[in-house]
């Protein structure tokens, strides 16, 4: 490191007086002092200490000087992990392993803290529909979500309580809970293995189990939008009620299996769009095809609290008899976050 970078890093340090703090240069000559958190489709997000986060245009900002180490993403496409600050010259910079690098605040696109070695988050949502008058319903959906990434390695999991009653009787009555496990092998792929159970004794199915060994492609996943695809084959299991039969039948035989996830962080308005899908084909019996759709939006109220509205469909190309091939929710609730 030459005697320049010296005298910047530590001047930059004197002027921030925090370890992990940043400031921001205006145009205008105007300082913002904080948390620089990420720079995202021409905004940049910083979290001073005297109020929350807030937002600056950043054709507005003539440079940025942070002593933590950054990843930033140019608009061609190369990406450069090291220090931001500016030069004895008064250039925005990047210190990469002791070199210099010109930084154009008009060729950035991307700037935010490197990936975590380790990393998790949970949520839970709780959301209901209530229709009152000449037919009296509620449906009621409890969701988990949690994630845990170390390494390489991302473990997920889902889970969904969901119970809908009309005139004080049950019309629905389903669990679902899905475990899945990542493994990096070349980013942006992974290998992984999703094992789900589901019941729904409403529509005379009393279990469903899933175990498929997957190969994944995350084409994009960032603190603010995550797109993941996983496609697989393995096997599964089912019993179902006959009614009109002999009763339990069980069949068990090889399946495909497609998840989707989406999410996009709009930063602000503090609003958060989610879709996934997980889709199944059956090589036996029926050879039914079943497809989950779950889309909602979610608006933050403080950092741990948030309203939700979602929508559900689920759709068997081959239903149990006695059970209809659809199912349609939209539902109203709230849900925290933590990480």
């Amino acid at each position: 490191m030459n005697y320049r970078v010296l005298l910047v890093v530590a001047v930059t340090a004197m002027t921030l007086n925090s370890a992990t703090a940043g400031i921001l240069v205006m145009k205008n000559g105007d300082r913002i002092t904080g948390t620089v958190k990420k720079i995202w489709d021409g905004d940049v997000f910083i979290g001073p200490d005297y109020s929350d986060e807030f937002i600056v245009d950043q054709s507005a900002v003539a440079y940025i000087v942070d002593d933590r180490k950054m990843t930033v993403e140019m608009k061609d496409g190369a990406e450069l992990v090291g220090q931001i600050g500016v030069n004895s010259d008064g250039q925005q910079v990047i210190f990469v392993d002791g070199d210099e690098i010109l930084l154009p605040m008009t060729a950035l696109a991307e700037l935010k803290e490197p990936e975590a070695f380790s990393d998790w988050e949970v949520r839970f949502d709780a959301t209901t529909s209530l229709n009152k008058g000449n037919t009296n319903s509620q449906d009621n959906q409890l969701n988990l979500y949690a994630m845990y990434k170390r390494g390489k390695q991302r473990h997920i999991l889902d889970a969904l309580a969901d119970n809908q009653e009309q005139d004080g009787v049950s019309t629905k009555e389903r669990d679902f809970v899905q475990y899945n496990f990542n493994y990096e092998v070349n980013e942006p792929w992974f290998f992984g293995t999703s094992a789900s159970y589901e019941r729904d004794p409403i529509k005379n199915q009393k279990y469903r189990y899933n175990i498929v060994p997957a190969l994944g492609y995350d084409i994009f996943n960032t603190a603010n939008r995550i797109l993941t695809l996983q496609v697989g084959a393995g096997y599964q299991a089912e019993e179902s009620i006959d009614q009109t039969g002999p009763g339990a039948v069980a069949d068990d035989g090889g399946v495909a299996a497609f998840i989707m996830r989406f999410r996009w962080d709009f930063g602000s308005p503090d609003l958060e769009l989610y879709v996934t899908n997980q889709t199944t084909a059956a090589f036996y019996g029926r050879k039914n095809i079943s497809t989950q759709w779950v889309t909602g939006l979610r608006f933050a109220i403080t950092d741990l609290l948030y309203l939700n509205t979602e929508f559900n469909y689920n759709r068997e190309r081959e239903p149990l008899d006695g059970a209809q091939p659809e199912d349609l929710s939209l539902l109203f609730g709230f849900g925290m976050a933590f990480d």
